[in-house]
């Protein structure tokens, strides 16, 4: 039990730094991720699967706890030097609640006490909604705060804006998120963190897992794509804006999905090949995702593979030998 606590206080420790490392902020939910990885090999040598799950959702939830705490204690001591956020207590606010949403989501998904038989996509996808909903209210009041802009032009000297001119970044920033731009953010945060802690620990480890290559999604999800983009064109016809931002969040949704769908069959596919064509695939593949605007046009296309494969099997296993006789 005391290793639990020390792994779990150390993991928190690690995520509230991180946190304040400027580049690296991004994955504050690493080390959260690794310390459910390692607290589920640890468990598996040496107990049985229920036993398992609970000494991984404790250590987890112990993490989460006092991460929350930590981030908590840290704000208070040591945001009072910086001036805009000792005037505007909002900012407080908004820096404890979005880490304490992201936390809590993040943790429920690697972790699930409620809704444990739902799939690792569809507990992603919900905590992608949870969050954006969650953290909607607070980009507003963000962009509404007056000290909130003081405090963005004293740490970012070059930002040369005049007040108007930086109230249209943040109402450009609103219209995107609003439509599916939160979304796909939490969505994508929240599986960095999880693929990135298990890349590293299986590296350490030196042992292979899997992935989504077997994933696939519900055959109803493409009736939801279809209405989704009904909703878009809709709203636009009919100038009725909730109905088009409702109407692009659950489409950005199924796109995640799909594209999931979608890179496990080229998962499934790379994994036919031979040693050496496979590494040269993957790099090539690699430099086709950091180089834009191709990586945008790949992305859609391996989301249109996922939607294809409700039509045509992709990945229905080749059978061996000559096909069977048929019977007289």
């Amino acid at each position: 039990m005391s290793g639990i606590f020390g792994k779990a206080a150390l993991a928190a420790a690690a995520s509230v730094i991180v946190l304040r490392t400027g580049y690296l902020s991004i994955l504050f939910l690493l080390p959260l991720g690794m310390l459910r990885f390692s607290s589920a090999s640890a468990s598996s040598a040496s107990a049985s699967s229920t036993s398992t799950s609970t000494s991984t959702s404790l250590a987890s939830w112990l993490g989460c706890f006092f991460a929350l705490a930590g981030n908590a204690a840290v704000s208070l001591v040591f945001y009072r030097s910086y001036g805009s956020y000792a005037v505007d207590p909002r900012l407080l606010l908004i820096n404890g609640a979005s880490f304490g949403v992201m936390t809590v989501l993040y943790t429920w998904i690697e972790a699930p006490l409620l809704f444990k038989r739902t799939p690792y996509a569809y507990r992603l996808a919900l905590g992608g909604i949870a969050g954006a909903l969650a953290l909607m209210p607070l980009i507003a009041g963000l962009g509404e705060s007056r000290e909130f802009r003081e405090y963005l032009g004293a740490v970012s000297p070059g930002l040369d804006l005049s007040p108007e001119e930086l109230a249209a970044v943040f109402e450009r920033v609103r219209y995107a998120a609003l439509r599916g731009g939160l979304l796909c953010s939490c969505i994508v945060l929240f599986a960095l963190s999880r693929y990135a802690a298990s890349i590293i620990f299986r590296v350490m480890r030196r042992t292979r897992g899997g992935g989504i290559i077997s994933f696939k999604n519900a055959r109803f999800l493409v009736y939801v794509l279809s209405c989704s983009l009904g909703m878009v064109v809709a709203g636009k016809l009919a100038a009725r804006e909730w109905v088009e931002i409702a109407g692009w969040n659950i489409l950005v949704l199924c796109g995640i999905l799909y594209l999931a769908q979608g890179g496990g069959i080229v998962l499934f596919f790379l994994a036919k090949l031979p040693p050496l064509p496979r590494i040269a695939v993957n790099i090539g593949l690699v430099l086709l995702l950091l180089t834009p605007p191709a990586n945008a046009g790949a992305l859609l296309v391996t989301a249109l593979l996922g939607v294809a494969e409700n039509w045509a099997p992709f990945r229905t296993p080749q059978q061996n030998g000559p096909p069977p006789t048929p019977k007289e």
